[in-house]
Parts: structure tokens; sequence; C-alpha cells
């Protein structure tokens, strides 16, 4: 299947914490699955184009943690080898290794509550740079556990870790195999991230609104289909 075609609806909610408005996957919200009750709402472009990009598993899997960690191992694969995370300042302050580690550090926590295992996998061409992310994730665990007074507890971190570097391995493999060239999955993320970022520019945002997605292969596109619903619907009418 072409990764690059594709058609998916997207609304407008406000994320619960941080009181902004984002874009939420249907797909993800009819599915449910979060680490604390909330879906993820994404605020910009470069998040959507993650979620449509790197979550090698379809959206409807999306907010698990097991699906994250691969999703961490497709994000390497697409943007972390060409140290190509972020285009707007903000990662060019971090190693890529860093910038990936915070997520996985993160996770932690969540994993505790929805335990799983992962299948040994294969050793991937990554794994130095995968190794070296977990180094420094094992690191912040530690600092924050041992900072807000509790007794860490190594031989489960280890264990997340061991689980984390194979989530990732996996998740690489799966976006390889998807997108063989890795500066055409590169170039395609970016070709996306540039086209819908109009969608967070234009005056029908507000919370409710839908907006398609979609990419035929060699385009992406946009609309809201809540408007275009609304002109069906009078134009049935009359």
């Amino acid at each position: 299947m072409n990764p690059k075609i594709f058609s998916h609806i997207f609304v407008v909610m406000e994320d619960p914490e941080k009181g902004e408005e984002g874009l939420v996957s249907v797909a993800q919200r009819r599915a449910g699955n979060s680490h604390d009750g909330d879906v993820t709402v994404m605020s910009d472009a470069l998040g959507v184009t993650h979620d449509l990009v790197e979550h090698v598993n379809g959206l409807s899997q999306i907010g698990t943690v097991h699906d994250e960690l691969e999703a961490l191992g497709a994000i390497w694969v697409t943007r972390g080898v060409h140290a190509d995370l972020r285009r707007d300042g903000i990662g060019r302050t971090q190693s890529p290794e860093n910038y990936l580690s915070s997520d996985v550090s993160r996770m932690y926590r969540y994993w505790l509550d929805e335990y799983f295992e992962f299948e040994d996998q294969p050793e991937s061409d990554h794994d130095e740079s995968f190794e070296e992310v977990l180094r420094l994730a094992r690191t912040d665990i530690l600092y924050y556990i041992e900072d807000g007074g509790d007794e860490a507890d190594t031989e489960s971190i280890d264990e997340y870790l061991a689980h984390c570097l194979n989530g990732m391995r996996l998740g690489a493999a799966k976006q390889e195999e998807r997108f063989p060239d890795q500066f055409d999955a590169n170039n395609f993320f970016w070709e996306v991230v540039e086209e819908i970022t109009g969608i967070f520019q234009c005056d029908y945002y507000s919370q409710g609104i839908e907006y398609v997605i979609e990419s035929d292969g060699e385009r992406v596109s946009w609309y809201n289909k809540t408007l275009q619903d609304e002109y069906e619907y009078y134009d049935e009418e009359e």
C-alpha cells in the first residue's frame, strides 16, 4: 500500500491541558486510545504530519505507548537520520537523540500502567543512535524519580528501555518498508507540513470544524468538510 495515498478526517478540538485549539484525527478519537483519558490534540502542522506519516500502524492506533515507541523509530528514519526534526529553529538547539529521548523518558510512567512486551527484533542499522536515545532517557528517568524523593526501580527501568529498543527497531523497519528511500520519506513529510499549515491560518478554524487531509500520491491537499457539507445540504434543499 502506498503510504503517500490517504484521505483522513480531522476535527478541531481544545487541548484540555493547554487550553489551545488543535486537530485530532477522527479515527483516533473513535478508537479512544490515550495515556490519560484525553486524546492528543495537535496544535501545528508538524504534529499532524507526524500522525499522518510516522505513525506506522495507522491513526486509530495512536495513543498507546506501544504505538508511540514504534513511531519514534519511524521518526528516526524520516527525520532523525537527516538531523531534520524541525525547521523552526527549535530543533537545532539539541541533538536528534536528545530530542527523542524526552519522549522515551516521559512515557515510562505510562508504561508502568500499560505494561506490555515487544518481541525481540533484529539488530538495526540505527542501533547506535537508538542506544544513545535510551542512555539519555535513562538518565532523565532516574533524575525525575530521585528528584521527587522516590527510590528508582532500576530493574523496571532497564526492562522498559529494552522494550523501547525493540519498539523503535520495529517502527524503523516498518517505515523503511513503507519508504525504501529515506530522502523520499523526508521530502514527503515536509511537503505535507507545508501544505496543511494553511489549515491553522484559515478563517474557519474553530471547535467542531472538520477538515479532510488527503494525498493522491502526487499532491497533498485539504478542505473544510463542515463547510462543504453545509453547501451540499443547501444545494439539495434548493
